[in-house]
């Protein structure tokens, strides 16, 4: 980040204090494209009858997705892996578990990352089970719920 504020420090020693920039604030707009590029391509759950079920919702619609959704959603998961440089430029991820399983040498698991971007944008994410039908085979699922 080149353009870090400098501030004149009163100390003894004369040193400089650096300041760096918040990325939350510094790329808004980056991190929001990014946001709202992932939310297209999720293809949420619009079901009303979930929603009132839902006790943390109160007013608010939540955003449903089966879990097994995701894992087959390859153009979600595509997106994500070619967008990782950006994803470090933009956010403060580096104690995130996809970062992390990368960095041991291991494969990263991309719904990892998309709710951790999620949580970084302030979303609460829960999941709950239950039984529906998905591909033509009715079991029970894992929802996840997105809250603002």
């Amino acid at each position: 980040m080149a353009d870090n504020i400098i501030l004149d420090n009163t100390d003894k020693n004369d040193d400089k204090k650096i300041i760096r920039r918040n990325k939350k604030l510094f790329y808004h707009n980056q991190r929001n494209d990014i946001l709202n590029k992932l939310i297209q391509l999720m293809n949420f759950n619009d079901d009303a009858q979930e929603n009132k079920q839902n006790l943390f919702s109160g007013a608010r619609r939540d955003k449903s997705i089966l879990l097994a959704q995701l894992k087959d959603n390859q153009e979600l998961i595509n997106y994500l892996i070619s967008i990782t440089d950006n994803i470090k430029k933009y956010y403060r991820c580096s104690t995130w578990g996809y970062f992390v399983s990368i960095n041991n040498g291991e494969i990263g698991d991309e719904i990892s990352l998309l709710k951790a971007i999620f949580k970084d944008h302030g979303y609460r994410i829960f999941s709950k089970d239950i039984t529906t039908e998905y591909n033509n085979v009715k079991k029970r699922y894992t929802t996840l719920y997105f809250t603002i």
